[in-house]
């Protein structure tokens, strides 16, 4: 295993960062959680979906592939989605891959513009692995809710992965601005 480099940042507003990599922003600055909300987890009818699975007598996870990590945002909204439904609850397995992950002080810096995911963050925050090449696990809600990170490249990761996503999240950088997460190889694998 070897490190990764952490993304340079620079900052708009006291917790917005912008990748100077990739010339991006990580999250709008205006209505993040709730693009969040509306494009990931409404547009892969995820609330729906985990419904549907608590009313099932099998206990397999609702299994969430992403391209792009980033700040965690999608993951923590999802997270809270999870938190809210009513039990019995399903287990989420929430899978995503990250070729540069943020610092933990940067993370928690970028965190700490969506305080409705304190409590969430907290938890991200005190299992952030560091930023060691490979698969690192951590465990949400009692081990109900698993987050596989995959710090590597995103073709790399998912070559060497075998699991079938019930819905996938897409990097939110511009593709112009992170062609190594949209390409046809890549997508053929999201496909299968």
């Amino acid at each position: 295993m070897y490190s990764l480099n952490h993304p340079e940042l620079d900052w708009k507003g006291s917790s917005h960062p912008y990748s100077t990599t990739f010339t991006d922003i990580y999250y709008p600055i205006e209505g993040a959680l709730q693009q969040s909300r509306d494009v990931f987890i409404g547009g892969n009818t995820i609330p729906e979906r985990l419904q549907r699975r608590s009313n099932q007598a099998d206990n397999s996870p609702l299994v969430i592939g992403e391209l792009g990590f980033g700040a965690g945002v999608n993951f923590l909204a999802t997270l809270q989605e999870w938190s809210q439904l009513q039990s019995p609850k399903h287990p989420l397995h929430y899978i995503s891959v990250e070729n540069a992950p943020l610092h933990p002080v940067d993370l928690k810096r970028a965190l700490s513009a969506f305080p409705e995911l304190s409590s969430f963050s907290e938890e991200l925050l005190a299992q952030y692995p560091p930023p060691l090449r490979g698969a690192h696990r951590l465990h949400f809600a009692r081990n109900q809710v698993t987050l596989d990170l995959l710090f590597q490249d995103a073709l790399e990761a998912f070559e060497s992965q075998s699991f079938t996503a019930d819905a996938w999240y897409l990097d939110g950088f511009d593709p112009r601005r992170n062609d190594s997460l949209w390409n046809e190889k890549l997508f053929k694998i999201v496909r299968a």
